[in-house]
């Protein structure tokens, strides 16, 4: 299936859902990127979002456009006490969430309103892992019960092509990814120019993978309005085949979603 140029409307607050996740099961999204615009490292060829509008490696001058702490908890306390508990809550949104200047403050504070207010809540986050490299952001990682960290090629030239980085190098990513504990990869496979689901460019993820030693791996194809035309969904068999060699040749559990 090939797309048509159109994307999902952006979060319009910093609470959303909660959405029926499929890897997640019931979880609340907390969005702490802007609500007018998608604040990213990356600017995805399959980004659900469109193209990124604030293509930036760094949010250094962005606090304005950003919720600050006391925002994100009193918007938590208050969606939390009008729903049933979810079973997680997550940092997602609109761009990459660790790019917020008091990210690990961010952690700490939704950490507190979670045991107080539904303490069977885990905690994730859906990271493009461009900021692993920075140890306090790992620090504020591992406090989380689920660290979702993307991994979409095992070479810089396609990950040039496909995540488009502003200013992040990918042998940097993997350097961050290798120095965490206990971390998902998510991995999205795309079909089209670019793409990552050939023999050669699995056998250089796979290898990826293995560097980066996470704990499991989560496999998917877009199934949503994309970013660019021509992005390609890969069929769940070629999915399967993948997962398979991550399992046998990188020896980390791999499932399809």
């Amino acid at each position: 299936m090939i797309y048509a140029v159109s994307f999902l409307a952006l979060q319009k607050s910093i609470i959303y859902g909660p959405i029926a996740s499929r890897r997640l099961g019931p979880s609340l999204g907390i969005n702490i990127s802007s609500t007018v615009a998608n604040v990213c490292s990356f600017d995805c060829v399959y980004c659900q979002y469109g193209p990124t509008t604030c293509h930036v490696a760094s949010s250094e001058g962005l606090e304005d456009m950003l919720p600050s702490v006391d925002d994100v908890v009193e918007a938590l306390a208050a969606a939390l006490a009008t729903i049933p508990a979810p079973a997680y809550i997550t940092f997602s949104g609109n761009g990459e969430p660790t790019l917020h200047p008091r990210f690990p403050a961010m952690v700490e504070a939704v950490r507190s309103v979670r045991d107080e207010r539904c303490p069977t809540a885990k905690l994730a986050v859906l990271s493009n892992a461009s900021t692993a490299g920075d140890p306090a952001v790992r620090a504020a990682l591992a406090l989380l019960d689920a660290p979702i960290m993307k991994l979409d090629a095992g070479s810089a030239k396609l990950f040039a092509a496909i995540n488009v980085p502003a200013g992040v190098r990918f042998d940097d990513v993997l350097e961050g990814l290798g120095a965490m504990d206990d971390f998902a990869v998510q991995s999205c496979f795309i079909a089209g120019a670019p793409g990552n689901a050939d023999d050669e460019a699995v056998a250089d993820y796979v290898r990826a993978v293995g560097a980066a030693k996470p704990s499991s791996v989560q496999i998917y194809t877009t199934d949503r309005p994309v970013a660019r035309a021509g992005v390609q969904m890969v069929p769940r068999e070629r999915l399967a085949a993948i997962a398979r060699r991550v399992c046998e040749e990188a020896g980390v559990a791999a499932d399809i979603y």
